[in-house]
């Protein structure tokens, strides 16, 4: 299993991100809820751009209910290698709802669900970490066993979407923090 460090705080929580799910069935896309769940969500981002969910399956499909990724082992055990603390904004759980995967308290890794219906009896258990924008009708068709071929994410900082690397994220905050050093230097003069 591939084991990484968790990552650093790393996207802008003031920018969109949304996430496309490629899957074998089609493609899917969520707007991710950066600023109020940013831990799970900069975690989230940071396994897509390691492609760390390339080319593994839905390892759980409860058939009306949800669909559930995210495991490079295929199991429902793998994970990153940490876990990350829950993050409850009062979403609730309804059609398209993306949510971390956990085995209790505290123990969001890579793994995802999303939600087909409504289901009540998850919230205040799970992490919701995005809405559902497009391809309802591709994550009714997914299967247990089913490939997830790539999942990206894009912002709109850009203008134009297009994915961002890890890379392109870090430099970011650097221009980010450059500019408040700056600024407190002009402060003092």
């Amino acid at each position: 299993m591939k084991r990484l460090p968790a990552p650093p705080i790393r996207i802008d929580p003031t920018e969109e991100y949304i996430a496309i799910l490629d899957t074998a069935k089609g493609k899917a896309s969520f707007k991710l809820f950066s600023p109020r769940i940013e831990t799970l969500v900069n975690s989230f981002i940071f396994l897509a751009t390691e492609e760390y969910y390339a080319n593994t399956t839905f390892h759980r499909v409860v058939d009306g209910l949800l669909i559930q990724g995210g495991d490079p082992e295929g199991t429902g055990e793998g994970g990153p290698g940490y876990y990350l603390d829950d993050g409850f904004a009062g979403f609730r759980h309804g059609p398209g709802t993306l949510s971390m995967a956990n085995c209790g308290p505290n123990t969001n890794g890579s793994q995802f669900f999303v939600t087909l219906v409504n289901a009540p009896w998850l919230d205040g258990k799970y992490s919701i970490i995005g809405e559902l924008i497009d391809g309802m009708e591709t994550l009714t068709e997914i299967r247990q066993g089913d490939a997830l071929l790539s999942l990206t994410v894009r912002a709109r900082r850009f203008g134009k979407r297009r994915a961002l690397t890890w890379d392109e994220i870090v430099q970011h905050w650097k221009d980010v923090n450059q500019d408040q050093k700056k600024n407190d230097l002009r402060g003092r003069a």
